[in-house]
């Protein structure tokens, strides 16, 4: 039963396909101690799950040209091979986070990396799995694109990537200037928000999803997993509160940057004018400003090194 259902969606292959994908980079970083190669495995498995759902989904039924079932992979393959990409490129020229090569010094904290990366994808990647399953290219209630659902979908889709591209990029030109190194970004979209890109990450993925909707029924419904899966991570697991840490332990004694983190939003983009004077109860519950984000006072399980002296924006 377990087995046909899995067969049913390809969630079996696909599953084989990313393991596979994330051992053979992971015995490339631990043989050769190089780790840039981390976050372009996982966007190329995102790229390689769409593109053989929908081969297969193609293959099964010859005669069907699904238009959702491509709309859907081609975004998914853009942003992947962007992301991936775009990774990659930054790694070389400036190098991660110094937290990264202490986690591939440990062995177990390395493969756990790893092993999450590989549910990750699988877990976000539900919906396009769902979307691509063969079943949903006959399936004679759903409708054709481009329905309601759809348009919103990609309205969606679309604002999030061009949120998310255009704040790498101007992270990454702020990083790339001599003048600021040591420095935190607020240029452009990162003058609204302490995080644009992750704001971009979450609102694509919920496109994608609004656009499943088209076509699932039943138990399909456990795609949502998908957003609310990336949106947990990053408002409170390995994106944002890591983030928060480490630049309140940098720049917690700068007062410029006290009056940043006060009057810019930790995820959505807002203008500081208005942001700074929103009341602080309404900013946790509208605007995510969580008690966790906050690490301006020094405390016990600080590192030495966690509040160094205070640098300039």
């Amino acid at each position: 039963m377990t087995v046909a259902v899995l067969d049913k969606y390809h969630l079996a292959i696909s599953a084989i396909v990313v393991v596979a994908m994330q051992l053979y980079f992971f015995t490339i970083a631990v043989t050769f101690q190089y780790d840039k190669v981390a976050d372009f495995a996982g966007g190329i498995s995102f790229i390689l799950v769409a593109l053989l759902t929908y081969g297969l989904a193609q293959v099964k039924y010859a005669q069907t040209h699904d238009n959702r079932q491509f709309m859907v992979t081609l975004f998914v393959c853009i942003w992947g091979a962007r992301l991936s990409s775009y990774l990659f490129y930054r790694i070389i020229k400036i190098g991660r986070d110094a937290t990264f090569p202490d986690r591939r010094s440990n062995m177990i904290r390395f493969a756990v990396f790893w092993t999450f990366q590989a549910i990750w994808v699988l877990v976000v990647s539900l919906p396009i799995i769902v979307i691509n399953a063969p079943h949903n290219s006959i399936k004679t209630g759903a409708p054709k694109t481009m329905t309601t659902l759809d348009t919103v979908g990609c309205c969606v889709f679309i604002f999030g990537f061009i949120i998310e591209t255009f704040a790498d990029l101007q992270k990454y030109a702020f990083r790339s200037e001599e003048t600021n190194k040591g420095k935190w970004c607020d240029d452009g979209l990162w003058s609204m928000s302490r995080h644009p890109n992750y704001f971009g990450e979450i609102v694509l993925w919920w496109g994608v999803f609004i656009v499943s909707l088209n076509v699932i029924e039943g138990p399909e419904y456990i795609v949502v997993i998908s957003p609310i899966f990336t949106t947990f991570i990053i408002l409170f697991l390995s994106g944002i509160p890591h983030l928060e840490r480490v630049s309140d332990h940098r720049f917690r004694n700068n007062a410029h940057y006290q009056l940043y983190k006060r009057s810019t939003s930790p995820l959505i983009p807002i203008p500081p004018s208005l942001y700074i004077e929103v009341p602080g109860f309404i900013k946790m519950l509208c605007c995510c400003e969580l008690p966790l984000y906050n690490w301006m006072r020094a405390h016990p399980s600080d590192p030495p090194e966690a509040a160094p002296a205070p640098k300039s924006s």
